[in-house]
């Protein structure tokens, strides 16, 4: 015979087959027991066993042979029409079989709370365990409908484990009648688990058809080594064009800060344009040296003439105004250091000396030459001996120790005179020379022709603009009532150049249609130097020449027809020092100019 598998009435654990046929679990009547609440229900099993048997002794005792039984009272009809079933009495085997089953639960519960019962099964397994009572229950059933008297009172006890405390046992209501099976309320747990798992592979499977095969890698491909040089060399020409484009052709003040940016634009350059730019910065500190030499030379021969005329503090001045870029070049500290030294001597030396001689003349006006000898003693000589002053005090001690003779005074005078004239001498003949050789270089060097464009007059700009107007290649410029801004003198101007001219010889054609005009030089924007050329006003086309060098009485000359020369008069030229040109009408005036150019000498 087969044998399947059970559910504990005790605890709802699903029993395997093998214990229930082994002797494991506990089977009474259709109650089934699993091995561990079997401990625990076995002893009330077999106390319940033994009070039915005592039972059914007294109750045959007091039941006679042959005896009638009392009749039973006929059963009332039901609502519907059925014969109610006939009340059990409370000594029914089924009454005594639900009672012991109520008995037999109970105490199986309280088995399960000692500290040694059973402990609880999952909510789950009583759950399942329930449903599957109902069937067992039938069968059960069935099969004690046939069975002995003797089988039916043991089963009594057995079925009264299934019952809950209180209540008729499992699949019967409280009149006796077996009710109907119990229906879960929803679809199976297993059945709601697998759906679940089915919609999420569902999902899973509409969301990869959905993206598609995987997009194809659009990422760009590595540049080659190739690619990787021509854009360093695209990129660095780019770079070097737009640096020479920012630099320019600097002037001379602006030579260093050229060299800078260059310098740093040459860290971001590769290949030929590092190469280029590294020959860009050696021609400009070429030129950075050779500005700042001629500059030094100007300023040296600029301070020795007003040292000589014994304004020191003015040659100081000049030597503190050159740029402080041409101050790290050789020239600097071979030639312009040892000069500001001397000068700073003979301020230092002067300003010591003036007070002492003018308080010994006043001692030796009135014969006392000790006194005077005594002043004098306060110079120091030693540090002071090789200047003009310390000669002209060593002098007057001599004089003063002989007794201030008059002859001995003029001697003293005659040799300090005769030294400063010798230095005077030799810077006037260097002067000379360098004058010299820069005009045999005017010969050689290249015209600049300066146009008509008045965008490029800025020395200073067109004033009224109305008042110039380029025609052709020729530039007119009419004036009308005096500007007060230039002194009520001028009626119109304009300039044109570079600010930092200083040397340079000048031509071009002029025609006075009326009035008349003053020639501009060393204009910077602020002020120029206005020259007083002898112009010829008869309304045609003739030819001035100016040549603009140094800063003495001869700076300005105008270049005559045969070599000659004729000095031009000025009015000041301490109004600028360089600078390039401008061309300055009287009121009520027309002048016409055409084919202007420049050869530039020396910068500033």
């Amino acid at each position: 015979m087969r044998v399947v598998s059970r559910y504990c009435d005790s605890c709802g654990t699903k029993i395997p087959a093998e214990d229930i046929a082994g002797g494991a679990a506990l089977q009474v009547d259709d109650a089934y027991y699993c091995a561990e609440c079997k401990v625990d229900v076995l002893p009330l099993v077999g106390k319940k066993e033994q009070e039915p048997a005592a039972g059914a002794a007294a109750g045959g005792a007091r039941s006679a042979p042959g005896a009638a039984a009392p009749e039973a009272p006929p059963a009332a009809a039901a609502p519907g029409g059925r014969k109610a079933p006939a009340s059990r009495s409370a000594g029914s085997p089924p009454a005594q079989r639900a009672a012991a089953r109520r008995r037999l639960k109970a105490g199986a519960k309280e088995a399960a709370g000692a500290p040694n019962g059973a402990a609880r099964r999952p909510v789950r397994a009583q759950r399942e365990a329930r449903a599957a009572a109902p069937a067992a229950e039938a069968a059960g059933e069935r099969r004690a409908a046939g069975g002995a008297a003797a089988r039916a009172a043991g089963g009594a006890g057995a079925r009264g484990l299934k019952r809950r405390a209180g209540g008729p046992p499992r699949g019967r209501s409280g009149s006796g009648e077996r009710a109907p099976a119990p229906r879960r309320s929803g679809p199976p747990m297993g059945l709601i688990l697998g759906g679940c798992a089915a919609a999420g592979v569902l999902i899973v499977i509409v969301a990869v058809m959905a993206a598609g095969p995987r997009a194809a890698d659009t990422r760009p491909a590595r540049p080659s080594a190739e690619q990787l040089a021509a854009e360093a060399a695209a990129r660095s020409e780019r770079l070097f064009q737009q640096t020479q484009a920012e630099v320019g052709e600097p002037r001379a003040e602006q030579l260093a800060a050229a060299i800078a940016r260059w310098s740093e634009v040459r860290a971001e350059l590769s290949g030929e344009w590092a190469t280029k730019a590294e020959a860009e910065i050696a021609r400009l500190r070429t030129e950075l040296d050779q500005a700042a030499a001629a500059r030094i030379a100007e300023v040296a021969e600029r301070a020795g003439a007003l040292a000589a005329k014994g304004q020191l503090e003015e040659a100081l001045q000049l030597w503190a105004a050159v740029p402080g870029s041409f101050r790290r070049v050789q020239a600097w500290a071979d030639k312009a250091m040892p000069e500001i030294e001397r000068l700073e001597r003979l301020a230092l030396a002067r300003a010591e000396a003036e007070p002492l001689l003018a308080k010994a003349e006043q001692y030796a006006a009135a014969g006392e030459y000790e006194r005077a000898l005594g002043v004098l003693e306060g110079f120091d000589l030693e540090r002071y001996r090789d200047t003009t002053w310390g000669e002209r005090i060593a002098a007057l001690r001599e004089q003063y120790r002989g007794g201030g003779s008059e002859a001995a005074q003029q001697q003293a005078v005659a040799r300090i005179k005769e030294k400063e004239a010798q230095q005077a001498a030799e810077r006037e003949r260097q002067r000379a020379q360098k004058r010299r050789d820069d005009l045999a270089r005017l010969a050689s060097m290249p015209w600049e022709n300066l146009g008509v464009d008045l965008m490029i007059y800025k020395l200073p700009e067109p004033t009224p603009k109305e008042s110039w107007k380029p025609v052709d290649k020729e530039l007119h410029g009419t004036a009308g009532a005096a500007l007060s801004q230039w002194g009520g003198e001028i009626g119109a101007i304009a300039g044109v150049g570079k600010p930092d001219w200083q040397d340079y010889l000048l031509e071009l054609e002029y025609k006075v249609v009326r009035g008349s005009f003053s020639l501009g030089v060393r204009a910077s924007g602020r002020g120029f130097v206005k020259l007083e050329p002898e112009l010829v006003k008869d309304g045609n086309w003739h030819k001035l020449t100016v040549l603009v060098y140094g800063y003495d009485e001869d700076a300005f000359q105008e270049m005559l027809a045969g070599g000659r020369t004729r000095k031009i008069a000025y009015d000041s030229m301490r109004d600028s020092l360089a600078g390039g040109i401008c061309f300055a009408l009287h009121p009520q005036s027309e002048v016409h100019f055409r084919d202007i150019k420049v050869k530039v000498i020396n910068r500033r």
